[in-house]
């Protein structure tokens, strides 16, 4: 009649198998009709009732006759089956819809883009892998459900295209991490050592200096004293001679202590911890460092006086706060450093080590991060040159002991510097001279007792707030 079978878009006719129909073997039916001719009316083999207004495909299904075909429901299924179902569907109208080729082609690259997506955007690869093999088996109840409603998505090809997009993300991710890895090395090779590198490398994640970003770090600057003295005194290839042997040990201590190179700058040398490695020890970190540097002169000066070189002191000044990091500099030339006042404050600190006679200063920022792991003794409470905020600043205890060759015991030692300062900062000048002067011979104690000297002579304005300000670098 006029009724319609509908076709994919190849025509053909897609069928909507049932499963095994109900079969009887030829022989029986032979065997039946031979028994109704002999005038048989009971017991008979089949019942001939089954067959009133049936359909009655008939067919092989012995393998040698090649009428078995593989199909959804079975690998060896009689061919007469294919007859039998597409003959149920037409006269119930119970028919699989295909989806369209536009609309085939549209899931498989939604789903493709669904899985490349999650695998170039999150780091983790699991994540990646997790949200992709959801999105697969999402499609795959989605079909299993349709289907269920005569409605046919394609399955091989669509999963075939999302294993094949993960192969191509995955070989992409690999690619770049390669060369992510290969840029961080060339980056940084020259500001960490091989470990840190390694850890660097490993929790690449966490490094954001290609842009540019604000971190919290320790920033330390070394500079050797009267270099330009030693300098004027010496050839030009001796002096490079010099520096070699002095940053060449200097950057082992450096690398050793986990810190991060940031430059030489003429003899001084500037590094940085908190970063690429992140660290909540970096105040001590770079303390311990500064402390080894000192303690490494001894050897470097033996080495320099055995060429004939004189020897050298350094002076070392620590921050802790926060600084920009990243790669600064034009497109031809970049450098992985720090900008910012904590990086200024740290250099002006430096510069005050030779006025103070201590070979180490740091900030009362550092000395606060550092708590009770490393010993510190209070030196002053000053405002260095081009900037406004006052800042107190420490020195390790047992350095200044060291240098000063002290008398008294270091625990002695603190109780004096504490009390004296204390006096200093509560205007009893007689007091505070008499508690400095227990210290001994040392460029600390002549300041502050020179200073209450000159207070008892003419006191400082009454607004004094125990501010010394410094004028120079």
């Amino acid at each position: 009649g006029d009724h319609r079978v509908p076709l994919d878009g190849l025509g053909n006719f897609i069928i909507n198998p049932y499963g095994r129909a109900q079969t009887y073997p030829v022989a029986h039916i032979l065997k039946t009709m031979e028994q109704i001719r002999s005038g048989q009316k009971s017991n008979l083999l089949l019942d001939p009732e089954q067959f009133a207004g049936k359909l009655i495909f008939l067919g092989a299904s012995a393998v040698g006759l090649l009428d078995v075909k593989a199909t959804a429901l079975s690998s060896a299924e009689p061919g007469v089956m294919m007859h039998a179902y597409t003959a149920s569907n037409i006269l119930d109208q119970d028919y699989l819809l295909v989806s369209t080729q536009p609309l085939n082609l549209a899931l498989m690259l939604l789903l493709c883009a669904a899985t490349v997506v999650p695998l170039l955007l999150f780091s983790r690869t699991l994540v990646a892998t997790a949200i992709a093999l959801c999105l697969a088996f999402a499609y795959l109840a989605a079909a299993w459900g349709i289907f269920g409603l005569n409605y046919v998505l394609p399955v091989t090809p669509v999963l075939f295209a999302v294993s094949f997009s993960m192969l191509l993300a995955y070989s992409y991710r690999t690619y770049r991490e390669k060369f992510a890895r290969q840029k961080i090395r060339r980056m940084l090779g020259q500001y960490v050592s091989p470990d840190v590198l390694n850890l660097v490398i490993q929790n690449q994640e966490e490094l954001h200096a290609e842009i540019g970003s604000k971190e919290s770090l320790t920033i330390l600057f070394s500079d050797i004293r009267s270099f330009t003295d030693i300098s004027e005194n010496l050839e030009a290839a001796k002096v490079v001679d010099l520096l070699n042997i002095y940053f060449s040990e200097m950057t082992d201590a450096i690398f050793e202590g986990r810190g991060t190179l940031d430059k030489f700058i003429g003899d001084a040398i500037m590094c940085f911890w908190g970063a690429p490695l992140k660290s909540q020890s970096h105040a001590v970190d770079s303390l311990n460092c500064a402390i080894d540097m000192k303690n490494r002169l001894e050897s470097i000066n033996l080495k320099l006086t055995d060429r004939g070189y004189p020897a050298i002191e350094i002076g070392i000044g620590i921050h802790s706060g926060e600084a920009i990091l990243g790669n600064i500099g034009s497109d031809k030339k970049l450098d992985y450093t720090v900008i910012g006042d904590s990086v200024n404050l740290a250099s002006r600190l430096e510069g005050l080590t030779k006025k103070y006679g201590c070979p180490i200063l740091i900030s009362e920022t550092t000395r606060n991060q550092i708590g009770g792991e490393i010993d510190c003794l209070i030196v002053d409470k000053v405002r260095v040159k081009g900037k406004h905020r006052p800042v107190s600043i420490y020195t390790p205890a047992e350095q200044f002991h060291k240098q000063h060759r002290l008398a008294i015991p270091l625990r002695k030692l603190t109780e004096i510097l504490n009390l004296a300062h204390s006096q200093y900062l509560g205007r009893e000048w007689e007091a505070a001279e008499k508690t400095y002067s227990q210290i001994g011979d040392c460029v600390l104690s002549d300041i502050f007792v020179g200073r209450c000297r000159r207070y008892l002579e003419s006191a400082p304005a009454a607004d004094w707030d125990g501010v010394f300000t410094h004028t120079d670098k």
